[in-house]
């Protein structure tokens, strides 16, 4: 069944998992979940491990709408005989699943005040093995750090050959309160795509020479308040 939706929400889910049960949980994940929420209309857009942690296990999935992840998740979380059937299995390999970013899509170059329709789900569907996520967080200045990734930092990117996706919190209710989520009303995200590890390593490089050499570290450390990055695998 083929992915090409129009994404205007995606989850963000960074499990942990028991010791050594990564790769066995890939598998369960793989053969009994993904078909059943795509034919529910629901993409997974993407699972990952996370570079230097073997009991991590990540993964995207994207939704249309608020209004269809609000139908979905009870819908399969309470009502689905798939899952039913196999989350005892799946809840016995994780130790903690809490660790989630509800994001919505906003175009590069654009503000918080333009409307973004959302965003193609084949820009998941690159043969590219790994990837960045980028949490920025800036206390009551987002507004100011989109600003200065549109006008600076994306410009580097695009120099360097480099697209990338932005996200901002969808700060909509979580309707399905069994799942909590991360919602920050000031935090910027972005997730980079790259060939591989080798090119992100290279490229990375090249990044940081272009902010020094155009002055721009004291500008992100003056609005940033924190920033972390996740690196990805792609499985």
């Amino acid at each position: 069944m083929e992915i090409n939706k129009n994404i205007k929400v995606i989850e963000l889910r960074n499990y942990l998992l028991k010791r050594g049960f990564t790769n066995k949980f890939n598998a369960y994940f793989s053969d009994h979940f993904i078909q059943p929420m795509l034919g529910m209309g629901v993409p997974i857009l993407g699972k990952f491990k996370i570079k230097n942690n073997n009991n991590r296990f990540a993964w995207i999935r994207g939704f249309e709408s608020m209004q269809q992840r609000k139908k979905f998740l009870p819908d399969f979380y309470l009502n689905n005989e798939v899952w039913k059937k196999y989350k005892k299995g799946a809840n016995e390999m994780i130790r903690n699943s809490d660790n989630v970013y509800l994001l919505r899509p906003l175009q590069p170059g654009h503000n918080l005040e333009d409307i973004h329709a959302g965003t193609d789900s084949n820009i998941f569907k690159s043969e590219a093995t790994f990837a960045a996520v980028d949490l920025y967080i800036a206390n009551t200045r987002l507004k100011e750090l989109i600003s200065f990734y549109n006008n600076h930092y994306l410009v580097i990117l695009r120099s360097l050959g480099i697209e990338t996706t932005m996200w901002v919190c969808e700060m909509g209710e979580n309707d399905f309160p069994q799942l909590p989520v991360f919602q920050n009303k000031d935090l910027l995200a972005t997730i980079t795509f790259y060939k591989n590890e080798n090119e992100y390593n290279i490229l990375s490089k090249k990044i940081k020479l272009e902010i020094k050499k155009h002055n721009l570290r004291v500008i992100m450390q003056d609005i940033i308040t924190t920033h972390e990055e996740i690196l990805l695998h792609k499985i």
